[in-house]
């Protein structure tokens, strides 16, 4: 990795580092209600493999948002798009950025996904001509995934059907992370999907050494500081390739130690890491999957060993969590009956007032955004 002890290695405290990313993640203070693409750009893309979950996020982040501000963004205005990237999981990102993205991501992305298919038994031929299918038959317009399935079928033959409707996206999903085909609006409880240049419109292209290199500047700015270990968890890329990428930007980063640990962050933003300590108490309500909680790949800044496993659950579940001052502070629910919504708050240690009056006030934002009134209930 390129040198970049020409600058003083300095240090932090985690509490400076913990305010400094909770600020670009707009937790501790929230954007206003028209900024969802840029929040998105931001936190470096919103978790959204569960859909009330990618709201719920927008919602803990933008002022006064509705479910049908996410909705009209991403169906009529066109300004935020759903598809496979980081990891081939789901995520919202916003148009703009979508070169970035697509270009940083595409090498490792293929690489991943064609090993999985090939474990699985799919042909190397298929690798070109079912993706390539499913773009002749979405040239006419959205179809769900059966439809699409159907139609890949028809050009390519029954071979095909498993790979095109796979639960986990299959030949959809490497068509996705190859820049073609992306998700449209819902067809009832149906999902669909949609040519990605026919919905959005045609991106500038980028070079992949050149948008590797931006893709980490923009994870930086969300989650620095951070090590080539917090990225490849954070981008699915192999450490090899990851290592590639950190040395090409090495004469942009300067080492930081938090608590006889080192990790790095962007340069031109060092000066923000003190800047952004408040003395204010912020606290906000995170949902499941909440792409804050996947940035790196050692938790131990955002939660104690003791409380991990509260968090960090089998099978890869990611809990509701409380989050103060950007660390995690407890785990809560929701449960809706008709009009009323009942969160429970079960903090790891008691709550002082504060806290529990934000807590109060965030839920009941919570429930004006779910177009129900909020009780909380404080679990021992």
């Amino acid at each position: 990795m390129k040198d970049t002890r020409d600058r003083p290695t300095i240090e932090r405290s985690a509490a400076e580092v913990a305010a400094f990313r909770a600020h670009h993640h707009h937790l501790h203070e929230r954007a206003p209600k028209g900024q969802l693409s840029a929040v998105a750009r931001d936190v470096g893309g919103i978790q959204a493999q569960v859909d009330s979950a990618a709201k719920t996020s927008l919602w803990t982040r933008v002022q006064d948002l509705t479910p049908q501000d996410v909705e009209t963004a991403l169906w009529e205005k066109r300004t935020l798009v759903k598809l496979w990237i980081m990891r081939g999981t789901v995520h919202l990102l916003p148009v703009h950025e979508l070169s970035v993205y697509l270009a940083g991501l595409r090498r490792e992305g293929l690489f991943r996904e064609q090993q999985w298919m090939r474990r699985y038994g799919l042909r190397e031929e298929d690798f070109h001509l079912m993706p390539r299918a499913a773009e002749e038959a979405l040239a006419s317009g959205p179809l769900t995934r059966r439809e699409l399935g159907e139609a890949v079928v028809e050009r390519v033959g029954e071979r095909a059907r498993k790979w095109v409707e796979h639960g986990y996206g299959g030949v959809i999903r490497l068509a996705t992370i190859e820049g073609k085909i992306c998700f449209g609006p819902n067809q009832g409880q149906e999902i669909t999907f949609v040519l990605l240049d026919d919905w959005v419109g045609r991106r500038a292209t980028m070079r992949p050494e050149q948008a590797e290199t931006e893709l980490l500047r923009r994870y930086l700015h969300a989650y620095g500081p951070a090590t080539p270990q917090d990225f490849a968890a954070w981008s699915g890329m192999r450490m090899g390739i990851v290592r590639e990428i950190w040395d090409r930007a090495g004469d942009d980063l300067q080492t930081v130690v938090v608590d006889e640990k080192e990790s790095q962050m962007l340069a031109t933003e060092v000066d923000d890491l003190r800047a952004e300590l408040d003395a204010r108490t912020s606290v906000r309500l995170l949902p499941y999957f909440d792409t804050f909680l996947l940035g790196h790949n050692d938790k131990g800044h955002l939660v104690d060993e003791a409380h991990y496993k509260r968090v960090y659950r089998k099978a890869g579940w990611i809990s509701q969590v409380v989050l103060v001052n950007g660390q995690i502070a407890g785990v809560w629910t929701q449960k809706a009956r008709g009009k009323r919504l009942t969160v429970t708050a079960e903090p790891f240690e008691v709550f002082d007032q504060v806290v529990r009056q934000a807590v109060k006030e965030e839920a009941a934002d919570l429930g004006r955004f779910l177009g129900r009134e909020a009780e909380v209930v404080f679990a021992s």
